[in-house]
């Protein structure tokens, strides 16, 4: 590195990049004689846009820039103190939006300045009209089916907008596997009654204290026999809700201590159980 040449590195996830960025990057540049932007894999975000993808969209809007010529992007992993040294970088350009980013920033300065004093940390306050822009922010409103474009360039709303469609067309299905039932309820204990239910076999329990229980009825037999079978083995009163759909049911019974038990709904899939009084 020639005497007094002033390289640094701007790091960032830019997944995606946005106005923001790309503001930092091109006033780092009117003030460095290179600027290296330093795209992380950080897996750990779990990126929208693989690495490749980021540093290609990162070149495409950074090619705009009047001082393009002097910015180069790279792919960063590891320490960044050890990635500044192998570039010939002695700055480290961040952004500042918020007082919560000072925060954060200036604790990985201080440890970057114990760990490699010869690489200074130089923070540049976001621009007015950037300063709420996030990329993480950018992602939600774009799930959301939001527009984004205020935030980030066409091409790169474009692109996330078909990443995130392909992802929705190649999601695995959310619902539990055929032969599984769903229980939800709107009284609490209940769903502390059974863990797992499956088509073959129903899990009985209790909530603590024993005052709730689900019994299940085996196939074909009447629903009123379940509740008096229910009531013989607990001794508890006649309030019950039942669901039941076909030749399985399921009673719900409720000591005279308890209060009224509200309704619940009981989900197998591909069918929907109705819910009995």
């Amino acid at each position: 590195m020639m005497a007094g040449k002033r390289v640094g590195i701007y790091p960032g996830t830019f997944d995606p990049i946005t106005y923001g960025h790309i503001d930092i990057i091109g006033r780092a540049a009117k003030l460095l004689d290179r600027v290296v932007v330093a795209v992380a894999i950080n897996t750990g975000k779990a990126p929208i846009f693989g690495i490749e993808e980021r540093m290609e969209l990162v070149r495409e809007e950074i090619s705009y820039l009047a001082d393009g010529d002097r910015i180069e992007v790279m792919q960063v992993e590891g320490l960044l103190i050890e990635f500044a040294h192998g570039v010939g970088a002695n700055i480290i350009i961040r952004g500042l939006r918020a007082v919560s980013d000072f925060d954060y920033e200036f604790q990985m300065a201080s440890m970057n300045a114990k760990m490699a004093p010869d690489v200074e940390t130089v923070c540049l306050m976001a621009s007015d009209k950037y300063q709420f822009i996030a990329s993480s922010l950018v992602k939600e409103i774009a799930k959301l089916n939001g527009d984004v474009t205020p935030f980030v360039s066409p091409r790169i709303s474009d692109r996330l907008a078909k990443r995130l469609q392909d992802q929705k067309n190649t999601a695995p299905r959310s619902w539990p596997p055929r032969g599984a039932f769903l229980f939800s309820a709107r009284w609490a204990p209940i769903a502390q009654v059974v863990e797992q239910l499956t088509f073959n076999q129903w899990v009985p329990g209790s909530s603590p204290g024993g005052r709730t229980s689900l019994r299940s009825a085996p196939p074909r037999r009447p629903q009123a026999s379940a509740r008096r079978h229910a009531d013989r083995a607990h001794g508890w009163g006649e309030d019950h809700e039942t669901c039941s759909a076909g030749a399985i049911s399921v009673t719900a019974s409720v000591s005279p201590r308890s209060p009224p038990l509200p309704s619940f709904s009981l989900l197998r899939m591909p069918n929907r159980f109705s819910s009995r009084p």
